[in-house]
């Protein structure tokens, strides 16, 4: 897709709509009360999951495999440090993992 199919896409398809899906955990962030939860779903494709609860954020681990949920709010792409190609990162609150 171009840029303008894929803002078009993402607008008509994906924004404020709530998402799942499975991954690997990469890493677990705190920002104030919340937490984001970066999970890789591969393809290129990774999610910033916020989640508000500690209890949840503190047994999670990088490199668990886990399910997740939650409403989409942004997107963006994003380059691999060590290559030349890209990802898509999807920020998603109100998040859930399991």
């Amino acid at each position: 897709m171009t840029n303008v199919q894929l803002e078009k896409f993402y607008k008509d398809e994906l924004y404020g709509h709530l998402f799942s899906g499975k991954g690997i955990i990469r890493d677990v962030r705190r920002y104030g009360q919340d937490y984001t939860v970066v999970v890789d779903c591969l393809n290129d494709v990774a999610a910033n999951v916020v989640i508000s609860s500690s209890s949840a954020a503190e047994e999670l681990k990088a490199g668990s495999r886990v399910e997740f949920s939650g409403k989409c709010t942004q997107k963006f792409r994003r380059a691999y440090r060590d290559t030349q190609r890209t990802y898509q990162l999807f920020e998603l609150i109100s998040g859930d993992i399991k």
